[in-house]
């Protein structure tokens, strides 16, 4: 009888002890992303792009991201060449597509790091891609999208 009572004491203990609350399993990583997605999160929805002519004048990189608030996203990098009438059109275009998410990593050197996440779907799976995530405000994305630092809000 008591080690039945024993038993009924321990299980009851667990029970009592278990939470239905996730717990972080990196508290101090938990915290900064709630700040980041607080401070700017509403900032991110949007198109954004960017533009940079090579030094020959010959080829111009352009890139165009758009962040929906259902998560999704559009990324379009091209590059472009002016024609025989100096229009730019289109050498090389690469799209993707998937989800996006604000987030923090923890870097060599055990420092949090923010970044922007995405997700691109695939033939056959998935790719994550995290790029370096500075700050956002009503007009300027700053991350670093290789060769751009930053890009401005398509109105």
């Amino acid at each position: 009888m008591k080690k039945i009572c024993l038993m009924l004491l321990m299980a009851v203990t667990m029970l009592c002890s278990c939470s239905n609350e996730p717990r972080p399993t990196d508290p101090g990583a938990y915290k900064a992303l709630q700040e980041l997605k607080e401070k700017y999160q509403s900032l991110m929805y949007g198109e954004w792009q960017n533009e940079m002519p090579r030094e020959d004048g010959q080829l111009k990189s352009v890139v165009n991201l758009k962040l929906n608030e259902d998560r999704t996203f559009t990324l379009v990098e091209s590059a472009l060449t002016p024609d025989d009438n100096g229009e730019w059109t289109s050498t090389l275009e690469y799209k993707s597509e998937g989800t996006w998410s604000l987030n923090v990593v923890r870097n060599d050197n055990d420092e949090l790091r923010p970044i922007l996440y995405l997700e691109e779907r695939q033939e056959g799976g998935t790719v994550g891609r995290m790029i370096d995530f500075r700050n956002v405000d009503n007009d300027v994305l700053h991350i670093d999208l290789y060769p751009f630092s930053e890009l401005k809000r398509v109105e």
